[in-house]
């Protein structure tokens, strides 16, 4: 499974473009989940969840177009599970984008974690003026052992400011979270 994209440009429909990496053979690469969002000088900022062969993990990737598409960047550290990726923009062309990701690694072939302290995360990244930022944790960092967060969403207005909500479950309670970037 790979990413593809196809841009409407007055009226007509652009070839089909593979935006993720090409694998290197069957059955090796999983790229799904994609997630799209465009500024208002019609670039474009992609981000899917990718099982790369390279980590050997699940990460999250970008390809941005600004009139070509750019190379594929993994926006996530690489080490530990990564799902649900989201995106949003601002007046000015500057992305943010979050995704649930594991706080500490399991190794499902020899674990050194139960699957229950991974403990599932918010994090984001932010790109200004082109340049993306160093990812961080912006969810709850008093989430113990089976605690955990999923599905966040993200909106962001034209200054930038950006709302993240996510479902969290702490101490067995499940509820709606968030974060605000200003």
């Amino acid at each position: 499974n790979t990413v593809w994209a196809r841009r409407y440009v007055n009226g007509t429909w652009s070839a089909a473009e593979r935006i993720s990496a090409a694998p290197v053979t069957d059955n090796t690469f999983h790229a799904f989940s994609p997630a799209v969002t465009t500024d208002v000088n019609g670039n474009i900022l992609v981000v899917w969840t990718q099982d790369d062969p390279a980590t050997a993990t699940r990460s999250i990737w970008s390809a941005r177009h600004n009139g070509s598409w750019g190379a594929p960047l993994r926006l996530s550290e690489g080490t530990r599970k990564t799902y649900e990726a989201r995106v949003a923009v601002d007046a000015r062309g500057n992305f943010i984008a979050v995704w649930t990701q594991d706080t500490n690694a399991y190794d499902a072939y020899g674990p050194t974690q139960p699957p229950g302290n991974v403990i599932p995360n918010v994090w984001a990244r932010r790109s200004s003026a082109g340049t993306w930022g160093t990812a961080a944790m912006i969810g709850d960092a008093g989430l113990v052992p089976n605690d955990g967060t999923s599905r966040p969403r993200i909106s962001m207005n034209a200054n930038g400011d950006a709302a993240v909500v996510w479902e969290q479950t702490k101490n067995g309670e499940t509820s709606i979270a968030g974060n605000l970037y200003r």
